[in-house]
């Protein structure tokens, strides 16, 4: 005889299922900042606060970087400062992203916007460990055109 679940306990079932679907995604953290596609400003600073990590482990940082059609990134390669703040060592790290893009015809295929990922960091941290990150363009051109928004993402390293 097989076990079937009674009807009255299915929206029950349901819901156990939805968040322990949902909790083995708590450990990947994301977040993103919108600019403005017509005029970054080598003055802006975007600050994105992750964590805290759920145990403690190897953690992957990337910088994510969405382009847009609508005012195309008019070079081959972004350079993007980020500085990391981890709040249990109080210790301060410097990166240099070297962001490469593919220019290819989807920019005529009506396709607004095109997403890069750009691991730069890994790091061992402690259970509820957290960091902010602070990015800024160093490009020399003072405003730069096509950058739609920027993300940043903490994820457990494999």
């Amino acid at each position: 005889m097989s076990r079937m679940i009674p009807v009255r306990l299915l929206p029950a079932a349901l819901c156990l299922a939805v968040l322990t679907a949902c909790s083995v995604d708590r450990a990947k953290m994301v977040a993103y900042e919108p600019v403005d596609a017509y005029s970054w400003d080598a003055a802006e600073r975007l600050v994105f606060d992750l964590g805290p990590v759920p145990a403690a482990g190897d953690y992957g940082l990337t910088l994510n970087v969405r382009t847009t059609t609508a005012d195309v990134f008019p070079f081959k390669v972004l350079y993007v400062e980020v500085r990391q703040q981890w709040n249990a060592s109080k210790e301060s790290l410097v990166d240099t992203v070297a962001c490469t893009f593919q220019h290819d015809e989807r920019q005529a295929s009506g396709i607004s916007l095109h997403q890069y990922a750009f691991p730069f960091s890994r790091r061992r941290c402690q259970a509820m460990d957290s960091v902010r990150l602070t990015v800024r363009h160093l490009m020399r051109k003072e405003e730069i055109t096509g950058i739609d928004n920027v993300g940043v993402e903490l994820v457990p390293a494999d």
